[in-house]
Parts: structure tokens; C-alpha cells; sequence
């Protein structure tokens, strides 16, 4: 058990335009972070910002307008000789040749929040439901590679309010001390996920930038609006954990609450309907409901599944 795994978090609100609450990141062993990893990040730095001190986040990358001259960002929207040179698209090229080519795992909770309150009303708070969740497929994906793991989730506090990282924090040692998830214990989480911590967007933390890159993409497919980085949606896929059994759906990507659509493919369990809400489905059912059952270990797994 040599090996460890940090599992890097952040997160997306519901807006105007896309639908979902997301929580999602990804699975990474710790010494390929720091061997490969972060070597690959900051050479995609250097060749597009001539620095590896920039901190990339990708909604500010998509949205240059409002930028000011001296963000580092600007210099993917400038022109060169009266010609546009489209250095945004050769940036996004070369994060999604990234993600083809470096090894780690995608994890990710989202939770339709209109049709939570229809159907849920008083429902907890998201962070629980959505915590829950990932705790519980780290925990799976810990248990499978006989290995014990971290979470780190960027900082949302201020030097005022720091009751937003406080809630989380709460949340975690509630989930790992005192209830456990559906499947698992207390007991087994906390053998297995050691700590949670909280690391400011100042310190550049290259894992949290790379988390940074997958809610978006996420909540977009959920939501049914266009991508706005061609191809990273796919491997954001590619790269979901299945749990060593092909159920992306179970072990990687829980969707919660989810409308129903005609093209929408059958839930893994009977959706219960809403009064009043013919169209409303629950996809995936959180801890306090029995939706599953319990998944079974493999002896002998290669490091990373």
C-alpha cells in the first residue's frame, strides 16, 4: 500500500443556463502529480503564458471580455499582423491532448436543483447530498486499489465569512465520523480517506486548476447547451471511474434529480414519478435512499482503475 491518491474537488453553481449544482474532480496518484502531472501543466503554461506562475481557470479563459490588459489570459485574444490568430483554440487543443495523454480518474455529483425542491421540498443541504456521493465512490475506488487517499477542494472562504469552507468541512467529518454514506460505514471511510484541506486559488495548486476544468464541461452535457471547449466533454467521459465494472453511472458519475427527456436513457433503478410532475425522475437516489446494492470487492486490481 505505497501509493497514495489525492482527489482534487471544486465545483459549479446552477445559473440562468445550466441546470445542475456540480461537484466534481479528479483522482490522482500522488507521486505521478508530482512527476508528470505537474511537469505537463506547467510546459502547457510556459508555452501559452511564458510563465508557470499564471493560475488557470477556465471560465475566465472562455470569457476574455472583461478581462483587463495586464490578465495574462489576454494574450490568447491578441492579434498579429492585422490577422486574428486564434491562440484561445490551440490553448483548449492542448488541454484536451492533455487529457488524452495523463493518467487519472474523473468523479463528479450534480444535482438538479429546481427539481430537487419539487421533489425533496425541506431537502438537505447540496453539499451533503452531492459529498455524500463522491466520498462514497472514493472510498469504492480507495478499497478496489488498496490504497488510501486525500481530498483537497480550493478555498472558498474570506478573510471575513469562512463559513462556506466551514460547512464543508463539517459535512466531511459528519460523513466520515458519525454517519457514513449508504453503502459504507464511518469505520471504512475513515480508513481509507484520511483528511480534507482547503487551499487558497493564490497558492497554485496545479490539481485544482485541472478540477477547475471539469465541472463546466459537465453541467453543460447535463444541462443540454453547447460546449464551449470542443472535445474535453469526451474525455471527461473517457476518464470517469466505472468502478472496475462499466457502470460509469453507479461508481463516477451520479446524477441526481434529473428531468426526463424522451431521448434520456433508463435509470438503473424504477424512477419514482412526482404528483403533478409527470416529467420529473429520480435518477439516482442519495444516501437516505435504498436505490442500490451493495457492490463487492476485487482481490487483485492493478494500481489504477
Amino acid at each position: 500500500m505505497s501509493k497514495t491518491f489525492t482527489l482534487y474537488l471544486d465545483e459549479i453553481q446552477a445559473n440562468n443556463n445550466l441546470e445542475y449544482f456540480c461537484l466534481a474532480g479528479i483522482i490522482i496518484e500522488d507521486e505521478y502529480y508530482q512527476n508528470e502531472i505537474k511537469t505537463a501543466i506547467d510546459q502547457i503554461k510556459m508555452k501559452h503564458f511564458d510563465t508557470i506562475e499564471v493560475i488557470l481557470h477556465e471560465k475566465d479563459i472562455r470569457n476574455p471580455f472583461k478581462m483587463k490588459e495586464t490578465n495574462p489570459f489576454k494574450r490568447l485574444f491578441k492579434r498579429k499582423m492585422g490577422n486574428k490568430v486564434d491562440k484561445q483554440k490551440e490553448y483548449f487543443e492542448d488541454v484536451v491532448e492533455f487529457f488524452k495523454e495523463n493518467e487519472f480518474k474523473v468523479l463528479s455529483a450534480s444535482l438538479h436543483q429546481d427539481n430537487a425542491v419539487k421533489a425533496y421540498p425541506g431537502h438537505r443541504d447540496k453539499y451533503f447530498i452531492t459529498l455524500q456521493i463522491i466520498l462514497e465512490n472514493f472510498t469504492h475506488f480507495l478499497i478496489e486499489n488498496n490504497t488510501k487517499g486525500n481530498i483537497m477542494i480550493e478555498s472558498r472562504s474570506t478573510q471575513i465569512d469562512t463559513s462556506l469552507d466551514d460547512q464543508l468541512d463539517m459535512h466531511f467529518t459528519k460523513l466520515r465520523s458519525v454517519t457514513g454514506t449508504l453503502f459504507y460505514e464511518p469505520q471504512t471511510i475513515s480508513k481509507y480517506i484520511k483528511s480534507i484541506s482547503f487551499k487558497e486559488k493564490s497558492m497554485n495548486e496545479v490539481g485544482l486548476q485541472i478540477a477547475d476544468m471539469i465541472p463546466n464541461p459537465l453541467n453543460r452535457h447535463l444541462s443540454g447547451v453547447d460546449q464551449s471547449i470542443q472535445g474535453i466533454y469526451e474525455e471527461i467521459e473517457r476518464k470517469t471511474y466505472e468502478g472496475n465494472r462499466g457502470n460509469v453511472k453507479r461508481f463516477g458519475k451520479k446524477v441526481l434529480v434529473k428531468t426526463e427527456t424522451p431521448s434520456s436513457t433508463v435509470a438503473e433503478t424504477p424512477a419514482s414519478t412526482v404528483a403533478g410532475t409527470p416529467s420529473l425522475t429520480v435518477v439516482e437516489a442519495p444516501s437516505s435512499t435504498v436505490a442500490e446494492t451493495p457492490v463487492s470487492t476485487v482481490e487483485e486490481t492493478p494500481s489504477l482503475k
